[in-house]
């Protein structure tokens, strides 16, 4: 009577672990968090069209958007939480078609306008992020 009892538990743990490991013990998704913000130009709005990147190499995760015409952006991707380097295109408008095509955004310093040499870094956290960014213009 006792080795029923004991089996019978034992099964019932058993179909307690499977159904747990089957409906709730999933993989877990990593923390993300979303980033909106303004950019501005030596402390006022972008004097071109302009498209603001977000990117962290290390982790190979990046996201993209176009600023407005008074400098807000809002990445259209989720970001895993970590340090990312900022950097600028200018975006074409031709034709109905945006493209950066690696044009030179004549309103911001050589050194923003790439991932490799941008000292702008900001860390996204997980949840909802706002994150101005004022590139400076190196005019007084």
């Amino acid at each position: 009577m006792f080795h029923r009892d004991l089996r019978n538990a034992l099964f019932s743990m058993l179909v307690g672990l499977t159904i747990v490991t089957t409906f709730g013990c999933g993989p877990a998704k990593p923390p993300m968090g979303t980033v909106q913000g303004k950019v501005l130009i030596g402390g006022g709005p972008p004097s071109e069209r302009l498209a603001v990147y977000f990117i962290n190499s290390m982790i190979g995760q990046g996201s993209m958007s176009p600023v407005d015409v008074d400098g807000s952006y809002q990445l259209p991707d989720p970001l895993r939480p970590a340090e990312y380097t900022i950097y600028f295109e200018r975006l074409v408008v031709a034709e109905g078609e945006v493209s950066t095509n690696q044009q030179v955004a004549g309103s911001i310093p050589a050194a923003y306008r790439s991932e490799v040499s941008s000292p702008m870094k900001k860390t996204v956290a997980e949840g909802r992020n706002v994150i101005d960014l004022d590139v400076p213009t190196g005019k007084k």
